[in-house]
């Protein structure tokens, strides 16, 4: 059924008429079927990254004065409610930390919300701890890597798994040698090599 109703909306996105405007979105293109990436299928493909430390530090400001919340250091400001900085090291230290590991702005969102949660038990305030935020940041993004490691196990084991149900040939590499190659072949990127293997495939404009 998935694969009839694929073909379907490829025939679609090919030879449609209708004055439709379709938009997409996908967290890695690699694991889409190379058909939906034929020159002809989108007018354009655009790569969208986390933001950075600029834009991290927007986003904080904005996600701090929509829930009316201050940013502080112990009793100092380092963000009133109104968007004013009074410590701009601090906000770039923070932002550095975010950006460093790849936080979305819904997740920026996200923490500065768990930050409140902890604090106000402490302080019953509209204030968020910088110490807080910056604790947090560091066990997220711990959590993140950790939770990407046992994705790379778990498709490593399926992978092995795989193959050797399938094998029968003789003289097969081992499973240290086949662990091996996985690893390669799925090894993390960094966002600036995905970048640059997609304008290499045409998804991305070069400009």
């Amino acid at each position: 059924t998935v694969t009839r109703m694929v073909g379907y909306f490829l025939t679609w996105m090919q030879e449609r008429k209708s004055l439709v405007y379709l938009v997409a979105t996908a967290n890695d293109l690699n694991s889409l079927r190379p058909e939906f990436l034929r020159k002809g299928r989108w007018d354009e493909l655009f790569y969208l990254s986390y933001p950075d430390k600029a834009g991290a530090k927007e986003i904080l400001q904005k996600c701090l004065r929509k829930y009316g919340l201050l940013l502080v250091d112990g009793s100092r400001i380092i963000i009133s409610e109104k968007s004013e900085v009074s410590d701009i090291a601090a906000l770039d230290k923070l932002a550095e930390q975010l950006t460093s590991s790849f936080f979305s702005g819904a997740e920026i969102d996200s923490l500065i919300v768990q930050a409140f949660n902890e604090d106000w038990n402490l302080t019953e305030d509209n204030k968020v701890q910088l110490s807080t935020l910056l604790r947090l940041v560091k066990a997220i993004a711990q959590n993140k890597v950790s939770a990407e490691k046992e994705t790379r196990k778990n498709d490593l084991d399926e992978l092995l798994l795989s193959f050797k149900l399938n094998a029968g040939k003789k003289n097969l590499p081992n499973e240290t040698e086949i662990k091996e190659l996985l690893e390669q072949k799925l090894k993390s990127k960094s966002p600036i090599e995905i970048i640059s293997e997609y304008k290499s495939k045409g998804y991305i404009s070069a400009s």
